[in-house]
């Protein structure tokens, strides 16, 4: 979980690394159960064939706590970000 740590950051730190922890825990909770209601049949699909429990009556993913886990991991810790015209615009991360 080294890319939700601000062990590293100045100073002014309003929360701990156990209530970030515990912030993730119950977000990884909601993700699962009761899950998140897309609104794009393809948006379902998408998550049905990388794991997901879909129900497509209610459009309800149930996305499960090692998809995420994952999904952050293989995330770029950087990435730029480039406005319409494609110039360059600023660098997050």
């Amino acid at each position: 979980m080294s890319k939700f740590s601000f062990a590293n950051l100045p100073e002014l730190q309003l929360i701990s690394q156990e209530q970030i922890l515990e912030i993730h825990k119950n977000a990884l909770d909601i993700l699962s159960s009761p899950g998140v209601r897309f609104e794009f049949h393809e948006a379902l699909a998408l998550l049905e064939k990388a794991g997901c429990d879909v129900d497509y009556e209610t459009m309800v993913a149930k996305i499960p706590g090692a998809l995420v886990e994952k999904a952050v991991t293989s995330a770029p810790e950087t990435f730029s970000l480039y406005d319409r015209e494609g110039d360059f615009y600023c660098e997050f991360g």
